[in-house]
């Protein structure tokens, strides 16, 4: 099949509320693990698939490495992860 313009725009709008969806989470600390593994996930694709064409490979390869260390380290003390954790189970981390 072949992409028309519309179906290009689809997708860029799409993807642009996923980026959105992933920086919320990350900064309010919600569902903190499974944010950071997709937005690592959607950055090895993004240098895999544009490496060498830009000067940003340099952000990309730091905004990775973020996503791989939320991923191991969790949430934060302030994160909504921790709060509600709090409120509703006797459990700590």
């Amino acid at each position: 099949t072949s992409w028309d313009f519309e179906s290009a725009r689809a997708f860029a709008f799409t993807l642009g509320i996923f980026e959105i969806a992933l920086a919320l989470g990350i900064i309010l600390g919600f569902f903190t693990r499974a944010v950071a593994f997709f937005a690592a996930i959607f950055f090895t694709f993004i240098l895999l698939s544009q490496w060498g064409s830009s000067a940003l490979d340099y952000r990309d390869i730091g905004l990775l490495g973020m996503s791989i260390s939320l991923l191991i380290s969790g949430a934060g003390a302030k994160s909504l992860d921790r709060l509600l954790l709090k409120k509703y189970s006797s459990h700590s981390l």
